[in-house]
């Protein structure tokens, strides 16, 4: 993947080029493989739809095999990619939503990370072929059970979601908190900069987080690369580092933290 003409639109992103052009071209060799080893008919739509209903995410209410030499192929694509040589172990029996997890924020948990998400991603390509997530208004992924990483506040006005793991894309309450879903409006604040049209900061004082958004009727942009967007409005983040708010951004910027230490 070259990311040559994004870095020209977005000069703060040159420094980690490098790094996002192997991510999302290990991810795409994952991705290719994973048709292997989970067959797209092993993800029933009306499974899903159970689930869905019962406000659950998917993976919250199925569990999918897949069998540990096949999560090592994957690790082993990952390890290869990024030139890591520690040994990863799999305990898991099946895929359990990403939140019940417990990843070590080392070179360990980032090719778990990148293995997991890649499977979770797969798994919401599949369900969003078939089912529509409008009108899923819970504040958690409904494929992997994460939290959001970036908002959007699409062409009609309504709100969309996208997982900070799988980057599955879902509604929302445009008047609730996208992390914890708090309604009450006197606990939400919006903070934006001129220099950064289209961005604002969406602060929830009952939970103490807060969530970037993108309203796509003043920026129109869009791109799968989720958490290369993100960074690419990282002034924001800077500018309210100190009102002690906690950011809920992409999970692969904790995994990825090992790279600076």
């Amino acid at each position: 993947m070259n990311l040559t003409k994004y870095v020209e639109k977005y000069p703060i992103l040159e420094s980690v080029a490098a790094f996002w052009e192997n991510y999302f071209s290990c991810r795409d060799k994952l991705l290719s493989k994973l048709p292997d080893f989970i067959s797209p008919d092993s993800i029933k739509v009306d499974e899903f739809k159970k689930a869905f209903d019962e406000g659950r995410p998917y993976l919250d209410l199925f569990k999918i095999k897949i069998y540990k030499k096949d999560l090592n192929f994957l690790a082993k694509i990952v390890k290869d990619d990024f030139g890591i040589k520690e040994k990863v172990k799999f305990d898991e029996k099946g895929l359990p939503i990403f939140d019940k997890l417990i990843l070590p924020e080392d070179k360990i948990g980032f090719v778990k990370l990148v293995v997991y998400s890649s499977i979770y991603s797969y798994i919401g390509d599949i369900i969003m072929k078939n089912c529509s997530l409008v009108k899923w208004y819970e504040p958690i992924c409904p494929v992997c059970g994460s939290r959001a990483g970036l908002g959007f506040i699409e062409g009609d006005g309504k709100k969309s979601l996208v997982c900070s793991t799988c980057y599955t894309r879902w509604g929302h309450r445009r008047t609730a908190c996208p992390v914890c879903a708090d309604e009450e409006q006197k606990s939400m604040k919006y903070l934006s900069a001129d220099e950064l049209p289209g961005w604002r900061i969406e602060v929830c004082e009952s939970c103490g987080m807060y969530l970037k958004v993108l309203d796509l009727r003043e920026k129109n942009e869009d791109t799968p690369l989720y958490p290369l967007l993100y960074l690419s409005s990282w002034d924001l983040d800077v500018s309210v580092k100190d009102l002690n708010f906690r950011p809920s951004w992409f999970k692969i910027f904790y995994a990825a933290s090992w790279l600076n230490k």
